[in-house]
């Protein structure tokens, strides 16, 4: 992470030096747990131009197509992340491992749409967000907290770096100890996320 920052911050200096407006620096992956959060909050820059430019873009294409005006808003939403992460795929280096990494992100991605849409089903039956937020969404979180181990595993180092994840991550699951700690990692990650918003309700009452 300290890598990231000298670069990104090295370059932000000297761009705001020149007058130019640069989006924030990245932040600690160490409190992010969800695949769309990490894409949001650490590499700002790609993130607005794949929004602006490529995201966005398809999905009014999609919309706008005879083809495909029958199909689900969700179903449309899919494949222009799918193509999104194609792009992603070939600005990062066409190789083995990126296409691996970019593959576990778009099904992350996916895999949280989905639970922001059995959010909304849950929510219509008076399920308190709170209850949503600090019990449910880091227990349903822990298998993208070990994806996302397995997908850095393979991003920066090397496909047999994330085989021995797994294999560590097989044989501790079974001494029943690593999946309490990755549930402590996503608690503290919402807890993180969604406790500034919660003081700030309990102030107005």
């Amino acid at each position: 992470m300290l890598k990231y920052m000298v670069i990104y911050g090295v370059s932000t200096n000297i761009a705001e030096f020149e007058g130019l407006e640069m989006p924030p620096l990245p932040k600690c992956p160490s409190h992010i747990h969800r695949y769309s959060v990490i894409w949001k909050d650490f590499d700002r820059g790609l993130y607005n131009f794949l929004v602006k430019y490529i995201y966005v873009p398809s999905i009014h294409l999609f919309e706008q197509s005879y083809v495909t005006k029958r199909i689900h808003p969700e179903l449309k939403k899919l494949c222009s992340s799918i193509l999104t992460f194609s792009y992603i795929y070939i600005w990062h280096g066409i190789s083995p491992n990126v296409r691996i990494w970019a593959i576990f992100n778009c099904i992350g991605i996916t895999m949280e749409r989905f639970g922001s849409y059995l959010k909304k089903i849950m929510s219509s039956e008076e399920i308190h967000h709170m209850v949503w937020d600090f019990i449910l969404e880091p227990i349903l979180t822990v298998p993208l907290a070990a994806m996302s181990i397995l997908n850095s595993s393979v991003f920066l180092c090397n496909r047999e770096a994330a085989v021995v994840f797994t294999q560590r991550f097989w044989n501790t699951w079974q001494q029943n100890y690593t999946i309490p700690i990755l549930f402590c990692l996503t608690h503290v990650a919402v807890a993180f996320r969604t406790l500034p918003s919660f003081l700030q309700k309990l102030k107005k009452r």
